[in-house]
């Protein structure tokens, strides 16, 4: 199956690049990521910036877009200080699985184990790319469900059940980014907190 410019091999369940032995996946700046046997070498936070940045939170059901490249800001900003880095990358393995949204999950149950395996291998590569604890923080999920909140309430019109605007935050104003513009930002986030560290 040739598709955009790509010889592509087609397997009834995987397709992946030609030469390649395994579900391996071309990236924006060129690199190639092995979906199954992620190294940190493949890792480039521009691509992840790039691939966040261009992608809609809530499957794209918001009034305006809003990238998870901006989300993701949002969660760093939302989270303690010695997390702010692993909030940033939190949903950073989306830049190579994209994301199912919850109501999905639930309805794929354990079918969605193997889709959920390969994101925790990648966010693992990742984390260890970054010099981060591939342990997940309970407090970076706080932040996660605190930014869903905010979002829900100004992007859908409607806080989603079950979640609360973070105490100080609720006047936060969110001003939707272009994608080249959360890109930046996204950047320019990670590059400060690296510095910092």
């Amino acid at each position: 199956m040739k598709k955009m410019g790509h010889r592509m091999v087609h397997n009834p369940s995987i397709c992946w690049e030609v030469g390649q032995t395994s579900p391996t996946m071309r990236t924006a700046s060129g690199l190639y990521v092995d979906l199954l046997n992620p190294k940190p070498e493949s890792i480039n936070i521009g691509d992840i910036a790039h691939s966040l940045a261009n992608q809609c939170r809530w499957t794209g059901h918001t009034k305006e877009f809003f990238s998870v490249a901006q989300h993701s800001i949002l969660v760093s900003r939302l989270c303690p200080t010695d997390l702010k880095l692993a909030g940033l990358l939190h949903d950073a393995a989306e830049a190579y699985t994209c994301d199912i949204s919850s109501p999905l999950k639930a309805v794929l149950g354990g079918e969605a184990s193997k889709y959920k395996q390969v994101q925790h291998q990648i966010t693992k590569v990742i984390f260890s790319r970054y010099g981060l604890q591939s342990l997940p923080d309970p407090r970076i999920k706080i932040a996660d469900l605190g930014a869903a909140a905010i979002e829900s309430h100004q992007l859908m019109g409607k806080l989603v059940a079950g979640l609360k605007v973070p105490y100080g935050f609720e006047g936060l104003e969110l001003v939707p980014l272009s994608p080249s513009s959360a890109k930046a930002e996204f950047l320019w986030t990670f590059a400060s907190l690296v510095g910092a560290a």
